[in-house]
C-alpha cells in the first residue's frame, strides 16, 4: 500500500467514514503499513463501533480480552500469561475507553482517578489532603456493564496504590442485611 493511499484512509478517517476507521484501527492493531500502536488502535475501533460497525466491534472485543503485554515482552514468562494473577501491565483505562458507550462512566471514573492521583501527590509533598471515601455502588439494568465496569475500577485502585490485590466483592442486598438485629454488622465488615 503506497503512502498516498494510507494518507487518503487516514483522511477518510478523521473525516467521519467509518469503514476508514475500522481500516486504520485495523492498521494500528497489526502494525502492517503503519508503526503498531495499541492505545490508538483501540481510539480508532470505538470510535468506529460507536457507529455500529460490528467489524470495528469484533476488533476491540478482541484486542480488550487479551491481557496487556508491552512491547518487547511477549512470551518470556509463559506461565504468567495463564495464571489469572498477573495483572501487573494490564491497562485498565484502555479497557475502560474501550467498552461501547457509558461516557458519563467513563468520564467520572477518569475524574476520581485523577483526583486519586493528585491526593497521593499532594501527600508526598506533606500538603493536606480530605478524606474521601472509595466506596462504589454500581445500579442498573441487567446486561448494562455494571460487573466489567466494577472489575476495572478495582484494578484501577491497584494501580494507584488503594487496593493491594485488586480484587472485586460482588454482593446484593441478602449479602449485606442479615434477618434479625444485630446480624448484619458482621457481614459488612471487610
Amino acid at each position: 500500500m503506497t503512502k498516498e493511499a494510507i494518507d487518503q484512509i487516514f483522511s477518510r478517517a478523521q473525516q467521519g467514514d467509518v469503514t476508514a476507521m475500522a481500516l486504520v484501527g485495523q492498521m494500528f492493531l497489526e502494525g502492517k503499513y503503519i508503526q503498531a500502536d495499541r492505545n490508538k488502535a483501540i481510539h480508532f475501533l470505538r470510535q468506529a463501533a460507536d457507529y455500529n460497525c460490528l467489524y470495528a466491534r469484533d476488533l476491540l472485543q478482541d484486542e480488550l480480552s487479551k491481557p496487556f503485554v508491552p512491547n518487547g515482552q511477549q512470551n518470556q514468562h509463559p506461565q504468567q500469561q495463564h495464571n489469572g494473577g498477573s495483572d501487573e501491565h494490564h491497562d485498565y483505562m484502555a479497557e475502560l475507553t474501550g467498552l461501547i458507550g457509558l461516557g458519563t462512566v467513563k468520564t467520572e471514573v477518569e475524574s476520581l482517578r485523577n483526583i486519586i492521583k493528585i491526593q497521593a501527590m499532594r501527600a508526598q509533598q506533606g500538603l493536606p489532603n480530605t478524606n474521601m471515601s472509595y466506596h462504589m455502588v454500581f445500579t442498573g439494568n441487567p446486561g448494562t456493564g455494571k460487573t466489567t465496569v466494577a472489575r476495572i475500577v478495582a484494578g484501577i485502585y491497584k494501580e494507584i496504590g488503594i487496593l493491594k490485590k485488586g480484587h472485586l466483592v460482588k454482593t446484593d442486598r441478602a449479602g449485606l442485611v442479615a434477618e434479625y438485629v444485630g446480624q448484619t454488622a458482621p457481614k459488612t465488615n471487610a
